[in-house]
């Protein structure tokens, strides 16, 4: 039971990851009708010179993005610890004898 608990917590981490990439899109690059011949020169020479950082997260919303998801999978793992240690609770207390049920006299 415990191994497909982490199964599907593995499976939840890396779907919630590649959503997370997935979704942080890149800015949409105005038209050459929109843009002034004048800052072309400087948009194309900003457009190559990007971190690597700001091509992951070219937004505040993509970073908090990041920042659920690991959230969340710490919680996950948690919670999978949890369940493993009830289960062990459980099983100890059936293993374990019950006292006599004599009233004090």
């Amino acid at each position: 039971m415990f191994r497909w608990i982490a199964l599907i917590s593995a499976i939840a981490l890396v779907v919630a990851v590649a959503g997370a990439i997935v979704s942080s899109q890149p800015p949409i690059e105005p038209s050459q009708e929109q843009s002034a011949t004048k800052n072309q020169g400087k948009y194309i020479a900003e457009k190559y010179d990007v971190t690597l950082w700001d091509r992951w997260f070219p937004d505040s919303i993509s970073l908090y993005t990041l920042f659920l998801v690991v959230f969340t999978a710490v919680l996950a793992i948690g919670g999978v610890y949890q369940f493993k240690f009830l289960g062990r609770a459980e099983q100890i207390a059936a293993n374990t004898p019950k006292p006599p049920n004599n009233p004090p006299t």
